[in-house]
């Protein structure tokens, strides 16, 4: 095409231009998938890559990002290292990958995740063999500073995830280790040996820490003395 003068120049860029606005205006699209970014594995990789392990992790549990922590947390529990982090969790009833998780998202729906959970969650994520005093620093620059909780008679130190909404605490459920250790010196032979029998077979009780009830439900056995046949559940003790 050939212009005599610029000036014709000029208007048939301005009628192609209005010509190309108004095509692309006519286009139907849906605006939420338009201004959504897409979620690559490429994407979050970059993401992780750009922020330290804590600023990862303090991210994560702002989102309530429960997906994410599943699949480390699987692997952990498969992994066989880390052997210790595991005695913390079993300690508070978290021996397995399903009651972990569970626990986790319990936590997050009620705006809360307590401290001994977060700990271990730290030694998982971040660095199994920084000490007590950096991870709390780490997690009061991060997460703030805990708060304290009574609920049936135990304390606790929880962090809240959004500072701005309220926390609403579940009733915290007793691990079998922990209502038999609460009640061992209330508890008559019959019912120790009923407990020490449950806890033996519970499997979610880590094999080593099984060793140490095993031994004190055999020494009841040996003493002779019997169970009578007494039943004992958990849920009325």
């Amino acid at each position: 095409m050939k212009f005599n003068h610029i000036s014709f120049y000029i208007e048939a860029v301005k009628e192609e231009r209005d010509r190309f606005i108004y095509d692309i205006m006519s286009i139907k699209y849906d605006i939420q998938k338009a201004t959504t970014p897409i979620d690559t594995e490429e994407k979050e990789l970059i993401y992780e890559s750009s922020m330290s392990k804590m600023d990862v992790l303090s991210d994560k549990i702002k989102q309530r990002d429960i997906e994410y922590f599943r699949d480390i947390i699987e692997d952990f529990y498969l992994d066989s290292t880390l052997h210790n982090i595991k005695v913390e969790l079993q300690k508070i009833g978290l021996g397995s990958f399903e009651l972990m998780i569970h626990e986790l998202r319990s936590q997050f729906d009620g705006n809360y995740i307590k401290s001994n959970l977060l700990k271990n969650i730290y030694k998982i994520f971040v660095n199994e063999n920084d000490t007590d005093r950096k991870i709390g620093l780490q997690l009061n620059r991060h997460l703030g500073k805990p708060l304290q909780k009574k609920i049936e008679d135990k304390n606790f130190k929880y962090r809240k995830i959004d500072s701005e909404k309220d926390v609403k605490f579940d009733s915290i459920p007793m691990t079998i280790i922990e209502i038999y250790e609460k009640n061992r010196d209330s508890y008559n032979h019959a019912q120790k040996e009923v407990m020490l029998k449950k806890i033996v077979e519970d499997k979610t009780v880590l094999v080593h820490i099984k060793v140490k009830y095993k031994k004190e439900l055999n020494k009841i056995r040996e003493s002779g003395v019997k169970n009578h046949n007494f039943d004992l559940s958990i849920e009325n003790i």
